[in-house]
């Protein structure tokens, strides 16, 4: 083997490859402060390529296009930039089933952030907090997902404007459906059949509850509601009360399905039912209680009562009993439907 030693003795080394012009095309440079690799000048443009032991080129940089190609010829290609302990901390793989862009790795966090043409990050993608940032510095975010047609069909656009969040598109209705713990749909809305679909029963508003005297007793779910002087609700205790305004949403197997008003007032607030299905404490003692009887206020605190007297019920009606009950109290199902 014949070896070719270039430099060395106090003098730095130099191999150049010149064209028929004698200028230097390829060379080899030992200077003080760095070791060059050159490659073409300004009329013939530098290229690297290296082969594999099968003489195909698998590594390609080119100043042409100012491209560098890894791969190809039976070969999947590699980049990886590593740590100074020498961990892959930013990687770029093909491998034969995904193509990867990898960065990070356990004690660094993996990050990517691009700029605009001002030099000013609109993206960011960290997985410190898991989080991706669009737009910013000047910029409006968006994001778009299309169908396979190139539409977009889902949307999330930052404008100047307005906010906005777009579903569905010209054949391809949108639809919002939000799941329980057990991965029941219990929120649904539907943009083809133009529905709001919710899986509770009662329409809400939260009131504030009177404070709890001899006269007024501690409020329980299903507990019949009425008016008091300072447009709080307290527990009903007379029969035929027009004051009524709905039940104590929450108890038996109902829940409010809409609920208005939740706010911080400084005092104890709870939902009222005012329309729909609720659990109500009822009093069957005197008079049987029979699907579709309507109800009113009862003597009995928090309860109803079916309304015999017609004219008394006359704006007290609470709502419809939903089952029967011959006697005693219980919690029943009712429709409320005050009048």
């Amino acid at each position: 083997m014949s070896d070719l030693i270039s430099g060395g003795n106090g003098a730095n080394g130099k191999a150049s490859v010149c064209g028929k012009d004698g200028t230097p095309l390829v060379e080899m440079l030992a200077l003080d402060n760095e070791a060059v690799l050159g490659a073409g000048n300004k009329a013939r443009p530098g290229r690297l390529t290296m082969y594999d032991k099968n003489g195909s080129p698998t590594v390609n940089l080119a100043t042409t296009d100012a491209s560098l190609t890894l791969g190809s010829g039976g070969v999947n290609g590699k980049v990886s930039v590593r740590g100074k302990e020498g961990t892959a901390l930013v990687e770029l793989l093909a491998t034969d089933t995904e193509a990867v862009i990898g960065a990070g790795n356990k004690n660094r966090a993996g990050r990517l952030t691009m700029y605009n043409k001002q030099g000013s990050p609109t993206v960011n993608l960290t997985t410190a907090d898991a989080t991706l940032t669009l737009g910013g510095n000047a910029t409006n975010g968006k994001v778009s997902v299309q169908g396979k047609d190139g539409m977009p069909i889902v949307e999330l656009i930052a404008s100047d404007t307005e906010s906005v969040i777009g579903l569905g598109q010209s054949n391809r209705p949108g639809r919002i459906t939000v799941y329980n713990g057990n991965q029941d749909a219990s929120i649904e809305l539907n943009g083809a059949q133009g529905d709001i679909w919710i899986s509770n029963a009662d329409f809400a508003e939260e009131f504030d509850v009177a404070t709890c005297t001899d006269a007024v007793l501690p409020v329980e779910r299903g507990m019949v509601m009425v008016l008091g002087a300072g447009g709080d609700v307290q527990p009903s205790a007379s029969a035929y009360d027009s004051r009524v305004v709905g039940v104590v949403s929450g108890a038996g197997t109902y829940r409010p399905g809409l609920v208005l008003d939740r706010r911080d007032t400084g005092n104890e607030r709870l939902p009222i039912a005012l329309v729909g299905k609720v659990f109500c404490l009822v009093d069957a003692t005197n008079t049987p209680i029979q699907i579709g009887d309507l109800l009113t206020t009862a003597d009995q605190a928090g309860h109803a009562m079916k309304a015999t007297d017609r004219q008394a019920a006359f704006g007290a009606v609470l709502g419809k009993a939903l089952a029967p009950l011959e006697t005693g109290c219980a919690l029943l199902p009712i429709l409320v439907t005050l009048q």
